[in-house]
């Protein structure tokens, strides 16, 4: 109760002898209440009257009820005296209940601001938003008036209407005969009368009841007398009075300040301005207005007030309330007005989209964002509309700049060809920083943060301003429209716009938000061609606009724009000088917010907690890189931990169990709700309902009409002010994913589950909706786990757009959309049973490329959570994952057994990856319950891993416990294996760990000649069934030449396929090979690649002398990218393709120095009866347009048309 009583009657809005009389009052009230309502219990058992003794008992208790209720309409009529006590001290409590919750917004803020910051910038900060308001004064006044009159009113009745005769002990009562008669006989010594009978009766409670009405009565008075004292002292300063006393107070914080919170006001124009945010709060010093530095001073603390997190005024507004200033002083000059703007700027309060805590100030929070140069390419379907795709993906193309400061965005670089953006685009998506961004362009400005801002003049403009009423912007100067963006008046602004008119390269305009402007940009792009250049002329903001990116406006003005991708389709059409994209926080950024978050609401001692968790969940993690995200989950999870109810320390891991969190926090905690109390149940109802029907029109703000008073307390909403028609106030919700969780609760809390069913079917392919699905299927998730198994059916309807083509599946957006909708239902159960009795069903191979899907760790975490219960599942194709993906990877590969796995990971900056041992472990520590077929790995292939001392053990003890048993095709692709690993790997490989084994790809690593050895004498040993081996780009030369052909010679060797592309092996190499092995008896080899071996003519010779061979089994030769002329050409035809025991039937000669020299041979050869060439590549060469098609004719003839030539050129 303690806790009600100080929210409703709270100390700091009364002053303190009212404060101290209300409580008494209010304190009196319960004590007097309950006496009297004990006495009144009792009254009736004390109330006798005295009849004949020889009566019956029955006969003295009809008696006695019959003369009490003569007695209640004598002295308790119309109202016991316990009811006129809660009547009279009730309504007067009830009245200062009124009073404090018609004030208590308007008091939190005053006290708020001048706690929040020093006393005269608060002061003015309040005082300027209201200027001469007197709203609590006189709602003070009147309570204290209504009060007063209630307690000298309430004590006059008191004695005249409801007790005028008191409570008297002795009493009368006459009684009819009817009344004291009753079924049982009256003793015969009764005193009957034939009219009527006369009781003597006494009530023992009077006494008490006539001393606690004087008791009521006094202290009615007492309070009612000390209020109409007050209210005497008040009178004389009501300013409606007089305005001109000295004695009145000059508005609601002057009055706030001094009498309610009893704390020093400081007169306007009596404080130093601030000079930086950072600086200590300044001192009190003695002022005039004698100079024009301090009438720049006091109109700047004047101007503090522009945009308050709740009650925002405006450009307008403030200009208006200068202009009394300004009327009484001279004018000041364009170095006086800058430093006014700048310490308006400095002094203001956040924007209310900047939702970094009620205490937090920007250049303390704010924490540097990944911004790069162009677009990040990401593929998304073509029925999605808008990109509100929530998963941040950090890789920046390999083309852009990484912009590492923000005052790089204005400096010249490789992508402005070395000149001065004048223009420059940033998109970004929702929550991901870029009113953030435009606010500190702002701030660094002011604080000269880089010496680019030494001579400039930022202006800041909303694109929103301009949405209401956009009919009535259609004709407003260019400095009309400027002056917005700085919310000077008119004479204040004059100077400034005569600057930047003559000088325009001294502005920089900010316009942040194009996506938010409802209007039709395109039109406005069309009709701005055909009005005029004239800075004067007047047309609507969006012209303007337009007019200044395309430089027909202030030629040389520095222009920065933000907008989300959704604008794709009319920023497109501007040639911005400068792209950039905002891709979010890195890792170390979201540990760092963490930290000064926790730091910022004094909860330091949870930093360690809340970071442990979000990087322990790949789903918060990701989640965590876009930064209005971030504010969420540490909101979240430091209300969770702070909570003293959570003994266990539970904290929310999935998206829709974290946002349900983040809701209730919301509401409970947000400074919006002073009385901490959850918002009424009817509201979250009709913010839900809101949110839908927001969805469904795509409708982000909304008008004030919307909401009733309960719906704007809400912690969820944010009031927008209107600059330019500030009456018209609007609302959003903090964040569009706020929405669109409410939406998704208004859908399952609405229509039963045949109509939710439906309503994913119909908007599953929607991607608008993907994340109001998401939820829905979160939320369908905690119903089925409370029993209510008939929407178990609803989660069947994400999987009805799921498409299977034999058993394969490339995974593209909406593939990992559904995935992560089972994932969000969070039941092991209905997965199985969904995978079991759906398509998903025949998934046997699942292939995942970035050029189809770029999958996230979330997407990975859904991925891997449905896989494991995929039986059909036996293949699984992995390109370019990013390392942050790897844990959720493996996570799968302990789960569930696979017949062919192939992980290529992204490169990183040129490097690869450390994390070969833990996928070689994982597999290790296979452990699927699945009963499939598929127990033992046929196909393995790891690509950009980096082998390490402490992984090539764990790679060992892979192969040598039975985990390699059906093994057949081993891919180690830039893996960093040197010639030590190749060793210990051929070690493990000879001990007949692999029986089966017949292909090995051991490409760019750096095994060098002396591995290339021990891998030639392996090929002799126990690896005899291997017939394909790929060793490309592996630092080879023809040292290890002898080696190889030793073993090719080897009739155990099963060596078809070699591949020693990208090798310096050189002619001299070459011509070892094909004479020391491609010539004997027991060499297999039937497919030979030597692209780019640094050959040329000189080895051709003895390739021609080899192919001649009739034991030579050659029948696929590629000779790319090495230095062979016509002449060695012309040999190779002339000399091996014509002979009778010359196999090739494929060769290619790609970029290999031809021209038209070498046509002649080549026809003649191909037209040769003895050539069995079925194809010829002989791109990348000089032929000239005759030459190839002599070449292509050559095809047409009738034996090349036998064969089915195919020549490539």
């Amino acid at each position: 109760m303690i806790d009600a009583v100080n929210d409703y009657l709270a100390p700091k809005r009364f002053g303190i002898v009212t404060y101290i009389c209300v409580i008494v009052h209010f304190l009196c009230g319960l004590v007097f209440t309950a006496v009297t309502a004990a006495l009144r219990a009792s009254e009736n058992g004390k109330f006798s009257c005295s009849v004949d003794a020889k009566s019956t008992a029955t006969y003295k208790k009809q008696v006695d009820q019959a003369c009490f209720a003569r007695y209640d309409q004598a002295y308790n009529s119309p109202l016991p005296l316990y009811g006129f006590v809660l009547l009279s001290i009730g309504l007067s409590v009830l009245v200062s209940v009124v009073y404090s919750l018609l004030v208590w917004k308007r008091v939190d803020e005053i006290e708020s601001s001048n706690e929040r910051q020093t006393d005269d910038e608060a002061e003015f900060r309040v005082h300027g938003q209201d200027w001469r308001i007197f709203n609590v004064f006189y709602r003070y006044f009147i309570h204290l008036v209504v009060r007063s009159l209630f307690g000298i009113i309430f004590t006059v009745v008191q004695h005249t209407y409801f007790y005028p005769n008191g409570f008297d002990l002795k009493f009368s009562c006459n009684l009819p005969p009817a009344e004291v008669t009753s079924n049982i006989n009256t003793p015969k010594n009764a005193n009957r009368h034939l009219n009527s009978t006369s009781v003597n009766c006494e009530n023992a409670t009077a006494s008490e009841k006539w001393l606690w009405g004087i008791i009521v009565s006094a202290i009615n008075i007492i309070v009612a007398l000390i209020i109409f004292v007050e209210v005497i002292y008040l009178l004389p300063r009501l300013p409606i009075l007089n305005r001109h006393s000295g004695v009145c107070w000059s508005d609601d914080t002057e009055f706030v300040i001094e009498y309610l919170l009893g704390k020093q006001y400081n007169v306007p124009g009596e404080s130093e301005p601030l000079t930086s945010i950072e600086n200590n709060p300044p001192h009190c010093s003695t002022q005039d207005y004698s100079t024009l530095d301090s009438v720049a001073q006091a109109c700047s603390t004047l101007n503090d007030s522009i945009q308050d997190t709740r009650n925002q005024t405006t450009p307008d507004s403030v200009a208006q309330e200068c202009t009394t200033m300004d009327n009484e002083i001279q004018d000041f000059g364009t170095e006086d007005c800058i430093d006014f703007y700048k310490q308006h700027v400095l002094n203001r309060s956040r924007a209310p989209d900047i939702i970094y805590g009620p205490n937090a100030n920007i250049d303390d929070l704010y924490i540097d964002v990944v911004i790069h140069t162009g677009r990040a390419q990401h593929n998304f379907p073509e029925e999605m509309n808008r990109h509100e795709i929530y998963d941040v993906y950090m890789e920046v193309p390999q083309t852009s700049i990484r912009l590492e400061r923000i005052d790089e965005l204005f400096y010249p670089n490789r992508d402005t060809k070395g000149e001065f953006p004048c223009s420059i685009l940033a998109i970004g998506r929702p929550g991901i920083g870029k009113t953030v961004l435009t606010e500190k362009i702002l701030r660094d400005w002011v604080n000269g943060i880089d010496e680019y801002y030494s001579d400039k003049i930022v202006f800041f403009v909303k694109f929103r301003w301009f949405n209401e009423n956009i009919n009535k912007l259609t004709n407003i100067p260019l400095k009309t429209f400027l002056r917005f963006g700085t919310g000077l008046n008119e004479e204040n602004f004059e100077s400034i716009y005569e600057e930047i008119a003559k000088e325009p390269q001294k502005a920089i305009l900010v316009f942040d938000g194009l996506d938010e402007y409802h209007g039709n940009p395109i039109n406005c792009l069309d009709q701005s061609r055909i009005i005029p250049n004239d800075p004067n002329t007047g047309t609507s903001a969006m012209n303007l606009f337009i007019k200044l990116v395309l430089g027909d406006l202030l030629k040389g003005v520095t222009i920065v724009v933000t907008s989300r991708p959704t604008a794709d389709d009319f920023y497109s059409r501007l040639d911005f000088d400068r792209n950039v994209e905002i891709i979010g926080f890195t890792s170390d950024k979201i540990e760092e917010y963490v930290g000064r978050f926790c730091d910022n609401n004094n909860t330091s001692y949870l930093k360690t907690k809340i970071w442990n968790h979000i990087k322990s969940s790949s789903e918060l993690l990701n989640l965590c890189y876009i930064p209005v995200n971030c504010f969420i989950v540490c909101v979240t999870l430091s209300g969770c931990l702070s909570y003293p109810r959570n003994v266990t320390g539970a904290l929310p891991t999935t998206l829709t169990e974290l946002y349900k969190t983040a809701i209730d926090h919301f509401e409970k905690h947000h400074h919006r709700n002073a009385d901490r109390n959850s918002m009424a149940h009817e509201a979250l109802k009709k913010l839900q309902r809101l949110a839908f029907l927001g969805m469904e029109s795509g409708q982000l703000i909304f008008d004030q009409v919307l909401f009733d008073d309960q719906m704007k307390k809400s912690g969820l909403l944010n009031s927008l002010s209107n600059p330019i028609f500030p009456l018209q106030t609007q609302f959003c919700f903090i964040h569009l994913t706020i929405q669109e969780f409410l939406a998704a609760r208004h859908v399952t809390e609405t229509l039963v589950p045949a109509e939710i069913k439906k309503f994913i079917s119909d908007h599953v392919k929607s991607g608008n909706w993907h994340l109001v699905l998401q939820f829905i299927a979160g939320l369908l998730g905690k119903r089925i786990k409370n029993f209510d198994r008939e929407y178990t059916e609803c989660v069947f309807a994400f999987t009805e757009s799921f498409k299977v083509t034999d058993g394969k599946i490339r995974v593209t957006y909406h593939e990992v959309f559904v995935l992560k909708c089972l994932k969000e239902v969070d039941d092991e159960e209905i997965t199985k049973e969904v995978c079991e009795t759906t398509a998903i069903n025949d998934v046997a191979e699942l292939y995942i490329n970035p050029a189809s899907y770029h999958l996230s760790p979330s997407d990975w975490a859904a991925v891997t959570f449905v896989c494991k219960h995929m039986k059909k599942l036996a293949n699984l194709t992995l390109f370019e994952f990013a390392a942050d993906c790897l844990p959720e990877v493996l996570g799968l590969l302990r789960k569930r057994c696979l017949n062919k796995l192939e992980m290529h990971m992204a490169e990183a900056h040129g490097t690869v990856a450390d994390e070969i041992d833990q996928v070689f472990s994982a597999l290790i520590e296979l452990n699927c319950t699945l009963d499939h077929k598929h127990t033992k790995l046929t196909s393995l292939a790891l690509g950009n891993f980096r082998m390490t001392e402490t992984a090539l053990p764990i790679m060992c003890n892979f192969f040598e416990n039975g985990n390699t048993s059906q093994l057949e095709q081993l891919t180690l692709n830039r893996n960093g294996i040197d010639s030590h690993e190749i060793s210990k790997l051929c070690e493990v490989l000879n001990n007949g760990h692999c029986p089966n084994f017949t292909h090995l790809d051991l490409g760019n690593n750096s095994i060098r000649d002396e591995g290339g050895m021990v891998l030639c004498d392996t090929l002799t040993k126990r690896l005899r069934k291997l017939n394909r081996l790929y060793v490309v780009q592996c630092w080879l030369t023809d040292r290890c030449i002898p080696m190889l052909g030793k073993a090719l010679q080897d009739e155990r060797c099963q060596l078809t396929d070699l591949s020693l592309a990208n090798n310096a092996i050189g002619d001299e190499g070459v011509g070892m090979l094909f004479e020391d092995a491609l010539t004997k008896e027991h060499c297999k080899l039937t497919k030979l690649n030597l692209s780019e071996c640094s050959l040329t003519d000189q080895c051709i010779p003895s390739l021609c002398k080899a192919l001649q061979n009739e034991r030579c089994q050659l029948t696929v030769l590629s000779l790319r990218y090495n230095a062979i002329s016509d002449k060695g050409v012309g040999m190779l035809f002339e000399d091996a393709l014509t002979k009778e025991h010359c196999k090739l039937t494929e060769l290619s000669l790609q970029q290999c120095l031809l021209t038209d020299q070498c046509i002649p041979s080549l026809c003649k050869a191909l037209k040769d009866g003895q050539c069995v060439l079925t194809r010829v590549s002989l791109l990348l060469n000089n032929f000239t347009k005759n030459g190839k098609k002599l070449l292509r004719d050559t095809m047409n003839y009738k034996s090349c048309k036998v064969r089915g030539l195919q020549i490539v050129v």
